[in-house]
């Protein structure tokens, strides 16, 4: 557990799949064995800031599936989905979202920024029409816990920021197209407050041709969500780059 809990209390126990859980799990439900060394993707939970950041990631990917359960029509895409769907698949599992993404600000800029992207994770939703008919939404998720600066003066240093430049050139160039099956997703990023929020919208805006905020990127106080009520997360509780509340099926 995170050292800043209290020993004396009594806290909910939450246990890693291992690898050895990982080929049972495939047998027992004739599930694909994924690549993945569980044991070794664990050891960073024995941080304190990396346990908080798994949480919150794990947290809100529950209430997605949980959502999509007691919505109508609505379809959970996976992750390992769009892993598989990658056009090359990366050599290290650890990277299987990363990509990178050249950046340029200035018309006068010699060399290209290359920006690394690595989301914290990825989903999609396929809508059920009237008659059948399939409309696919991607989503890339960001988990935000207010320790990483809004903006450096340098682009070689980690900011959110940078990562907003990166997946905003890489839209803008057809990146994704690339890397992955689909053209066009969507940034949701839950945080801590709605001041740094704010902050988040002005970079947006600022990264904008036309300064109006761009539609990509959605964001949200982590506050606003709960396993108690996961549909919450499809309801109009994110704000768009332009400063208005939108939910994320619009």
């Amino acid at each position: 557990m995170p050292d800043r809990l209290d020993k004396r209390c009594n806290h909910t126990m939450i246990y890693a799949l291992g690898n050895n859980g990982a080929k049972y799990l495939s047998g027992e439900l004739d599930l694909p064995l994924s690549t993945i060394n569980w044991t070794a993707k664990n050891s960073g939970l024995k941080n304190g800031f990396f346990f908080e950041h798994t949480l919150w990631v794990a947290e809100f990917m529950v209430m997605v599936r949980l959502a999509c359960r007691k919505g109508k029509r609505l379809e959970f895409i996976s992750q390992e989905e769009i892993v598989n769907s990658r056009r090359t698949l990366p050599a290290a599992p650890s990277k299987e979202l990363g990509f990178e993404v050249e950046v340029l600000l200035r018309k006068d800029q010699r060399k290209p920024y290359t920006v690394p992207v690595v989301p914290d994770a990825a989903f999609g939703l396929r809508r059920l029409g009237s008659h059948n008919e399939k409309e696919e939404m991607y989503f890339f998720f960001e988990a935000d816990r207010a320790t990483m600066p809004i903006r450096r003066a340098s682009l070689y240093r980690s900011s959110f920021y940078k990562k907003m430049l990166g997946y905003y050139h890489a839209w803008k160039t057809g990146g994704w197209g690339v890397t992955f099956h689909f053209k066009n997703a969507r940034v949701l990023t839950i945080t801590t407050s709605m001041e740094r929020i704010g902050n988040m919208v002005a970079m947006g805006k600022e990264i904008d041709p036309w300064k109006k905020g761009l539609g990509m990127f959605l964001f949200a106080p982590r506050a606003s969500f709960s396993l108690d009520q996961p549909e919450k997360v499809f309801e109009r509780v994110w704000i768009a780059g332009n400063g208005k509340k939108v939910s994320i099926l619009d």
